[in-house]
């Protein structure tokens, strides 16, 4: 499945999270961490960048994945993986069970770091830099400036105070690196230049200017 960018359900380790909220809501009444304010909050983010620089920009489908499934990568099932975006459906899907672990063993910080992740391969499709040549020649460096990518947006919303650097050092913890994302070195490192430095830090530069 040459299409399909996924995070394993082995490959996040365990910590613990507090919660925040959105920056234009009550902090009181409502917390980011749902998967539905999440991926609205994401969204945001890249939509308001791609609008700073000109650029057509579209959200992808995310799909909820508690039985197995035939994806335009095709068959999947919600054992598989926490998390994948597949090119084809210019789609994002998560495991329903896999979320309810992900929460349990590593709270809501953890949910957060997957979707901004997983987002970050929809914008790579969209800016021309998600490819099959990429995939097949580069997997990690596409996985990594994913990573880095997914970096910058925890950035920005730890700049608008929806997380903390207590959640942050936990999201840290998450890396564990893998043969298709890179060492823990390198994953980590591609983490925290996104977050410290922004999208110049995942080489974005060359296609998008920060707002």
């Amino acid at each position: 499945m040459t299409c399909l960018v996924a995070l394993a359900l082995s490959g996040v380790a365990a910590t613990n999270q507090a919660s925040a909220s959105p920056g234009d809501i009550n902090a009181a009444t409502v917390s980011l961490f749902t998967p539905a304010a999440v991926e609205s909050d994401i969204d945001t983010f890249w939509r308001q960048l791609f609008a700073s620089n000109a650029l057509a920009y579209s959200t992808p489908a995310v799909y909820p994945l508690s039985e197995p499934v035939n994806s335009g990568c095709g068959y999947v099932t919600p054992d598989q993986y926490l998390a994948f975006y597949c090119s084809a459906d210019f789609a994002v899907y998560w495991s329903v069970p896999g979320y309810d672990a992900a929460y349990a063993t590593a709270g809501e910080a953890a949910w957060v770091n997957v979707m901004a992740h997983e987002w970050s391969h929809h914008v790579q499709l969209l800016l021309g830099l998600h490819t099959p040549w990429r995939q097949a020649n580069d997997n990690v460096g596409l996985e990594l400036e994913a990573t880095c990518m997914g970096g910058a947006y925890v950035g920005s919303a730890r700049d608008r105070g929806l997380v903390d650097d207590v959640m942050i050092d936990s999201m840290v913890g998450m890396f564990i690196g893998s043969a298709a994302h890179g060492s823990t070195a390198q994953v980590q490192a591609a983490f925290l230049g996104g977050l410290d430095a922004g999208i110049a830090a995942c080489g974005m530069d060359v296609v998008l200017v920060s707002a």
